[in-house]
């Protein structure tokens, strides 16, 4: 046999391995580039709601950390203001968990976006995020708009 007739051998063994080598390292790098989109959609979201959190810790007189204040001090005008402005920002990575993760398949945004409900539920049956919703809701998106609403009367249905 050949040097030619190897090379030839040797190149058809390549095409015949390399394609589905090829195939298989494509998928792979999809599916690292899908999780790390994921990963990075998680990540920017959880940046947002920590500074939420920051906020909750710098105005800790305002009832607007996840666990209610249930003192029954009055609040005074700037109070119920900064109240509503934070409730804003709220409302905005709110409205963002919804845009991300109402319809995704995967396990991870599954989870979270179970997560996300649960929390824009239990804000909804608050009063005064109630109230803020109220003045504030209709300068978002149409559907998380409906879906925010449905979260709030559910509350307001039980207490009737």
């Amino acid at each position: 046999m050949s040097i030619i007739s190897y090379l030839q051998m040797i190149s058809y063994i390549i095409n015949i391995l390399g394609f589905p080598l090829a195939i298989y390292v494509f998928l792979k790098e999809k599916k690292k580039e899908r999780h790390d989109r994921e990963y990075g959609t998680y990540n920017a979201l959880d940046d947002k709601y920590v500074h939420y959190l920051e906020l909750c810790l710098k105005h800790s007189d305002l009832d607007i950390f996840d666990v209610p204040l249930h003192d029954g001090v009055e609040q005074s005008p700037i109070q119920k203001r900064q109240e509503e402005i934070l409730f804003t920002i709220l409302i905005s990575i709110l409205e963002r968990a919804f845009l991300m993760y109402k319809d995704q398949s995967t396990r991870l945004k599954k989870r979270q976006w179970t997560g996300w409900v649960a929390y824009m539920h239990d804000y909804g049956s608050r009063e005064n995020f109630r109230r803020a919703w109220i003045k504030l809701g209709g300068q978002f998106d149409s559907d998380f708009v409906d879906f925010m609403n449905s979260h709030i009367a559910k509350p307001l249905e039980r207490a009737a």
